[in-house]
């Protein structure tokens, strides 16, 4: 799968503007992204669209970069179906203390305390827990590139 930058508005990405975070709360985004969870394009989904879960599948959405690269700067693996960009701390935030700090509008102490207190790895978990029960099965051949 071809390496793709992030969208202009693209949560992850540094020169997005603080709290354009396209439907999720930032601790949601580092939840999904320790969880290994895909996450679609937010400009591709309409999320005032009450079937717009039924409508996000890697088939036909493109995967948000910046998620993927931001999981790179976190040094985690990516499952077998999600892409593997290269790290780009420049361009993307390079932990979950930076992009915390950044969409909360709060120090990176701050965000590092909280961060302590809820870890990515519970933050994963309750990502895990609050998933669809939806199952899909990837034909890494098929995904939206």
């Amino acid at each position: 799968m071809p390496d793709r930058n992030p969208c202009g508005d693209c949560p992850f990405k540094r020169s997005t503007p603080p709290a354009t975070l396209g439907g999720s709360a930032p601790e949601v985004y580092i939840g999904q992204v320790f969880a290994g969870m895909w996450i679609p394009c937010h400009l591709e989904i309409d999320y005032d669209d009450p079937d717009w879960s039924a409508k996000a599948s890697p088939e036909a959405l493109h995967e948000c970069a910046g998620a993927a690269i931001f999981r790179a700067n976190c040094d985690l693996q990516s499952p077998e179906s999600l892409s593997s960009p290269q790290a780009n701390r420049k361009t993307v935030f390079a932990d979950p203390i930076e992009f915390l700090a950044y969409h909360s509008a709060i120090t990176k102490s701050a965000a590092g305390e909280w961060l302590r207190k809820n870890t990515p790895r519970s933050l994963a978990a309750e990502s895990l827990e609050n998933a669809s029960a939806r199952v899909i099965l990837i034909d890494r051949d098929k995904i939206k590139t």
